[in-house]
């Protein structure tokens, strides 16, 4: 049996962790993500300001210079991900996976605290969770969000 997507149940797209509606999504986003930061003039890896003339910050620019140097080119590390994956080790550090995911604890919990920020940012800004229209009054998913998280189908009460 092939992987799950990591966002819903659905098949996983060969050697990736999601299926090929929330890679689409996740493209969608990616791109709307960096359109802002650079009306920001934010860096598009970081939260910090770019350098004149440039979309990234020193420290950024840095690194990516410093990879460059060392001749890792962006598909083979993507490629390494994966071989990761398929060994059972973390996504992003040689740590075992925890059970039936891609990551191991300290990389799980570095994601979840990340979620948890942008979900209070949101919340403050009285915006949705998921996308950029308003939240219901006292909740933190729009309408049409809230409407399809209810049609989910549940797992039975134990």
């Amino acid at each position: 049996m092939g992987r799950k997507c990591s966002k819903c149940s659905e098949p996983a797209a060969p050697g990736r962790s999601k299926c090929q509606k929330h890679l689409d999504r996740a493209k969608v986003d990616a791109q709307r993500r960096v359109e802002h930061r650079k009306l920001q003039g934010l860096c598009l890896r970081c939260p910090h300001p770019v350098v004149p003339g440039r979309t990234m910050c020193q420290a950024c620019l840095d690194e990516l210079k410093r990879l460059r140097l060392l001749g890792v080119p962006k598909q083979q590390a993507r490629e390494k991900g994966e071989a990761r994956i398929n060994l059972g080790l973390c996504r992003h550090c040689d740590e075992p996976q925890v059970p039936g995911r891609t990551m191991c604890e300290t990389h799980l919990r570095i994601g979840r605290e990340h979620i948890r920020r942008h979900r209070a940012n949101r919340m403050a800004q009285g915006l949705c969770s998921r996308c950029d229209k308003p939240a219901r009054s006292g909740g933190v998913l729009c309408q049409s969000h809230r409407e399809h998280a209810n049609s989910l189908e549940r797992p039975a009460p134990r």
